[in-house]
C-alpha cells in the first residue's frame, strides 16, 4: 500500500512540472512577441515624386522591383557612418502600391533606418554606397526610419516615399526661317545630336545623392520629342549640339550644318522640354551659327545667317 500511495504524489509533482514548463514556454512567447515583430514587415509605397507634377504612383511603372537596405542605428557603427548593416540589396517588387518580398524581422526595441531604390540590381554584396547605372535609367529612392516612436500601433507597415533622382528632359524643333530659305532645305528631314552626358553614373543608397561619371561623347540625344533620362551636373553644364538640315529635294545643295554649344542648368527630379528655335537673320550663304538667346522659360533660339 506504500508504494501505491506514491503514485498520485509522483503525477501530482510531475503534472505541476509540465505544467510550469509549459506557462514559462508560454511566457517566453509571449516575451518573444512583445520585443520581436514576428509577422512579415509590409512595404507600402506611398507617392512617386516628380517635382512640378502632381504626386502619383503612375509617374513610375505600375509594376517595378526595388531593393531595400535596411541598418539598425543606435550601434557602433561598422563604417563609421551609417550603423549597423542588417541587410543589404533585398529584393521587394510592387503589386497595387505594396512592395513585396521575404518576411523581414525587426526587434520593435529598436530602431532602424531602411532605403530603397529602384530599378534594382541583383548583386546582394552591393556596395550601397556607390550603386553603378547607365544613361537613360529613372532612378528613384526612398528612405524611411522604422522605431517604437514612428509607429505606434501599425508595428509592420512601413510607407516609402519615392523622389526621382535623374533629370528627365525632351528636345523639340521650331523652324523659323525666312519662306524663301524653308523652300531650299527640308526642316522635316532633319538630324541632330546632343552630347555632354555621362555613359555611367553611381547612387549613394544612404544619401540618395548621384555622382556623375566621365562625359563620354558617344552618348547622344538623336531622337525628337522623346523623353530621356540622365544625371544632371551640379549647377550649369555645357552641351554640344549638332544639326544637318538636308536640300529640299531635287536639289542639289549642301546640307546646312549647326554647330553650336550651350549651357544649361538641370536639376535632379525635375523634367524639362526644351525648344531650339532655328530663326533667319539675313539672306547670305553660310551655316554657321550666329548667336544664342538664353531663355528661362526652356526656349533656345539659333539664329543662322545664309
Amino acid at each position: 500500500m506504500k508504494n501505491g500511495a506514491k503514485i498520485p504524489i509522483l503525477a501530482k509533482v510531475m503534472t505541476a512540472g509540465l505544467l510550469m514548463s509549459v506557462l514559462l514556454t508560454l511566457g517566453c512567447t509571449k516575451a518573444l512577441e512583445n520585443s520581436i515583430n514576428i509577422s512579415k514587415v509590409e512595404f507600402r509605397v506611398g507617392k512617386i515624386l516628380d517635382s512640378g507634377v502632381p504626386e502619383n504612383l503612375e509617374s513610375y511603372q505600375a509594376d517595378f522591383v526595388t531593393g531595400i537596405f535596411v541598418h539598425e542605428t543606435g550601434t557602433i557603427p561598422v563604417n563609421g557612418i551609417f550603423g549597423t548593416p542588417v541587410v543589404t540589396n533585398m529584393f521587394f517588387r510592387n503589386s497595387g502600391g505594396v512592395l513585396n518580398g521575404d518576411k523581414l524581422y525587426f526587434d520593435k526595441q529598436k530602431e532602424y533606418s531602411i532605403y530603397s531604390y529602384a530599378p534594382y540590381t541583383g548583386d546582394n554584396k552591393l556596395n550601397g554606397e556607390s550603386i553603378a547605372f547607365e544613361h537613360n535609367t529613372d532612378v528613384i529612392w526612398a528612405t524611411a526610419k522604422y522605431s517604437n516612436r514612428t509607429q505606434g500601433a501599425v508595428i509592420n507597415k512601413i510607407q516609402l516615399d519615392y523622389e526621382h533622382l535623374t533629370s528627365k528632359v525632351k528636345f523639340l524643333f521650331e523652324d523659323s526661317r525666312n519662306p524663301s530659305l524653308k523652300e531650299l532645305h527640308d526642316f522635316n528631314r532633319k538630324s541632330f545630336s546632343i552630347s555632354g552626358f555621362c555613359k555611367k553614373f553611381y547612387l549613394n543608397i544612404y544619401t540618395g545623392k548621384i555622382t556623375r561619371g566621365p562625359i563620354d561623347p558617344s552618348v547622344i540625344i538623336s531622337e525628337e520629342n522623346s523623353p530621356v533620362c540622365f544625371a544632371p551636373k551640379t549647377g550649369e553644364a555645357e552641351y554640344d549640339l549638332e544639326i544637318e538640315i538636308p536640300a529640299t529635294f531635287p536639289l542639289s545643295l549642301p546640307p546646312v550644318k549647326i554647330r553650336e554649344k550651350f549651357n544649361y542648368n538641370f536639376r535632379p527630379g525635375y523634367s524639362y522640354v526644351i525648344t531650339f528655335n532655328v530663326m533667319t537673320a539675313d539672306m547670305s550663304v553660310n551655316s554657321n551659327i550666329v548667336s544664342w538667346e538664353y531663355k528661362v522659360v526652356e526656349d533656345l533660339e539659333i539664329e543662322t545667317k545664309y
